[in-house]
């Protein structure tokens, strides 16, 4: 009796050593073939008649000023090349103007980098509730492509990108200059691609 009572409990002990060792498995195979998705990056509120329209094969230019509707939150004030990005989080928003759908924006950009303390700069791209490209940034100009894959980008559509730049700091922390603006990018202009 006492070998049966034995045998019984190891039954039990393996079956539920199957049965936790699936629920293991099983949760390690959906992390991978569903990872939980990333936070998406809340848009600011914008005035869709305000935006500045942008159609493929045009720019926007913000030297000296200009297009500042366009830049809805996290940008500084402007400068002759064009405008810095003050904190962690910036936007820009245009609505598309007249032409074909488009299908890629360039960000003409100057990055901040204070070698070695600084040697690059992170930069997540993000619309509608979607990441649509991360890079790191290690030189002083860059053309950030941004593709525009999944997001509506028909003529009259408002279109939001927002730019997260979790390595923004002050040139005030790195360098002891009297600049506090939390900074990563200076933008020139957006360009639409075809």
């Amino acid at each position: 009796m006492r070998s049966s009572l034995t045998q019984t409990i190891l039954k039990l002990a393996g079956a539920l050593a199957i049965v936790l060792g699936s629920f293991f498995i099983t949760l390690k195979a959906l992390d991978y073939w569903a990872p939980t998705p990333p936070p998406s990056m809340p848009e600011p509120a914008y005035d869709a008649a305000a935006l500045p329209q942008l159609s493929p094969g045009k720019k926007l230019d913000f030297s000296n000023g200009q297009n500042r509707g366009a830049l809805l939150s996290g940008w500084s004030d402007a400068e002759p090349s064009g405008v810095w990005s003050d904190g962690h989080n910036a936007f820009i928003g245009f609505v598309v103007g007249n032409g074909a759908t488009a299908s890629e924006a360039v960000l003409h950009a100057d990055i901040f980098l204070v070698p070695p303390t600084l040697r690059e700069q992170t930069v997540q791209i993000w619309s509608a509730g979607s990441k649509l490209a991360e890079y790191q940034l290690d030189t002083l100009h860059s053309d950030i492509k941004i593709p525009l894959r999944g997001i509506a980008t028909k003529t009259g559509t408002p279109v939001v990108l927002g730019f997260q730049l979790p390595n923004a700091i002050s040139s005030h922390a790195v360098t002891g200059s009297a600049d506090t603006r939390v900074i990563a990018l200076s933008v020139q202009s957006l360009e639409l691609l075809p």
